[in-house]
């Protein structure tokens, strides 16, 4: 089980990496489209939609901590993940 704490820091870790490396690499091409990052792997999935980018993902990870931002806005946005494992805790 991951805490409060450690979720908010894999969503920082993710917001970092898009900000830092994937935002400007990504906007060209992929502008309007949904971006989901894994805070713990830094691994992402690109949709356009939330949830299909989630969907994505959760092909590689099983359980994810994501960041979710639409890439080429300035406005980015975290929408936490939670999985069935998180409920039955």
């Amino acid at each position: 089980m991951t805490t409060e704490t450690e979720r908010q820091r894999y969503v920082k870790r993710a917001k970092k990496i898009y900000e830092d490396k994937l935002r400007q690499e990504l906007a060209e091409d992929y502008e309007g489209y949904i971006i989901k990052i894994d805070g713990r792997s830094g691994d992402y999935a690109i949709g356009i939609s939330a949830s299909q980018s989630l969907a994505e993902l959760k092909k590689r990870r099983k359980n994810p901590i994501t960041f979710t931002a639409r890439i080429g806005s300035d406005h980015v946005y975290d929408l936490p993940s939670v999985t069935v494992s998180d409920l039955n805790t």
